[in-house]
């Protein structure tokens, strides 16, 4: 279940996921993505499997750091848990969240990672199965825990703010922000990776990957004369085979295969439901 985030949480979480009773096995592969979230699982907690790597058993209250690898969740047991996404940099903004550490992990929400969460710990523990107007009840709880916190804000500088919105253009280059907001290319990045986790090259190929998946117009199922050639135009890609190299690196898959095959991927991945 998808719920749009209360309007007084808007300005930092985009939405909140309810998953009840949900089967590992029939989930795909998650994305690489440089939004972060808080998930909170109501039954045992998963594990996690990256391509090569140890599985990683997750805590029942824990952080999705930003992800430069696809991964995968796996659980004996149905899954039950509650995922809030932040929008980008809102974590940092909000609570000051450390950001680079968290990249490529999964780690626990406890008393330094931060404490306003553990506020919701009575409300959720023995709660395996929720109602949606318990899921609300949820979001209110957020809000007043976010709320408590709002007079420690400290908005995210408006040059870096800047740098990021442009780099989620099909044809960004550090150059031309170098020049439109004065910074040198090692403060860009040394600012990106502060508030967003990710170098501006890494969290540019990914959101521009990302909008390909995310755009139903892009699968054959939506638009059978949908030719490659556009789709990598669509977000800046000229040279066909950098395209095809960036969107396998990401998503484990060919282009042409994903398009073809994985139609309803784009409505999983698609944040507008």
């Amino acid at each position: 279940m998808f719920i749009k985030a209360p309007f007084q949480l808007s300005p930092y979480i985009k939405e909140i996921w309810y998953w009840k009773n949900v089967d590992s096995n029939l989930l795909p592969w998650i994305l690489p993505s440089y939004e972060i979230e808080a998930v909170f699982h109501l039954s045992n907690p998963p594990q996690v499997h990256r391509y090569m790597d140890e599985p990683i058993t997750l805590s029942s209250f824990h952080w999705v750091g930003p992800q430069t690898k696809r991964w995968k969740i796996e659980s004996k047991s149905k899954l039950n848990l509650i995922s809030l996404r932040f929008h980008a940099g809102a974590p940092w903004e909000l609570m000051r969240v450390k950001t680079p550490l968290m990249v490529n992990g999964f780690p626990e929400i406890d008393m330094d990672s931060h404490a306003l969460f553990l506020k919701l710990k009575p409300f959720l523990s023995g709660s395996h199965c929720l109602e949606e107007s318990d899921v609300r009840y949820l979001a209110d709880h957020i809000g007043e825990a976010i709320g408590s916190h709002q007079i420690t804000i400290a908005p995210i500088e408006a040059s870096i703010k800047f740098a990021f919105s442009e780099l989620t253009k099909a044809n960004a280059k550090v150059t031309d922000i170098e020049k439109k907001t004065g910074l040198s290319r090692k403060q860009i990045e040394r600012g990106m990776k502060k508030i967003y986790g990710l170098n501006p090259g890494e969290l540019g190929k990914i959101h521009r990957i990302l909008s390909l998946i995310r755009n139903p117009s892009n699968y054959k199922s939506e638009n059978l004369n949908g030719r490659l050639t556009d789709i990598s135009h669509e977000c800046g890609y000229v040279d066909q085979s950098h395209f095809i190299n960036d969107f396998k690196r990401i998503t484990g898959y060919l282009p042409k295969d994903w398009f073809k095959e994985f139609e309803k991927m784009s409505h999983f991945y698609n944040s507008n439901l």
